[in-house]
């Protein structure tokens, strides 16, 4: 952006700066009401009323954080859940998934909706899985 007092599309007029914003603003905008280190404000650091209203992939209008988790469990809630799933598995046995990884990581994500999507869950199953238990720890 040129400066503070820039239009909040800007971005998206330089083509410069467009390839990229076009790929997250739609999702971006909606957590405008969330500053720099995450606190949350109704007006931005120029001192104007946030805007959190965006247009998500497939047209489809959101507001705030709401509106973007409306839209994952609506259109995307499959490839969240991958994703969380395999990011998670990723990081507690710091390793990627291999081959034999996948039907542990596939049960993880069957058992989910029985359980309310909770996030304690998610991280319960995998320090309880053999994976997990026996992982190889460097010397």
């Amino acid at each position: 952006m040129k400066n503070a007092s820039a239009s909040r599309n800007d971005h998206r007029s330089n083509p410069l700066c467009a390839s990229c914003h076009a790929r997250f603003d739609s999702f971006g905008l909606a957590f405008e009401n969330f500053g720099p280190v995450g606190e949350r404000r109704e007006r931005d650091l120029a001192g104007r009323p946030v805007e959190v209203d965006a247009l998500l992939p497939g047209g489809v209008q959101a507001r705030g954080t709401a509106g973007v988790r409306d839209y994952i469990r609506q259109h995307r809630q499959d490839d969240y859940l991958e994703n969380i799933t395999r990011k998670l598995w990723t990081y507690a046995l710091n390793r990627t998934p291999i081959l034999s990884d996948e039907p542990a990581l596939e049960r993880l994500r069957a058992q989910l909706p029985a359980a309310g999507y909770r996030f304690g869950t998610l991280v319960e199953t995998i320090v309880a899985s053999p994976q997990f238990l026996n992982r190889r720890h460097a010397e």
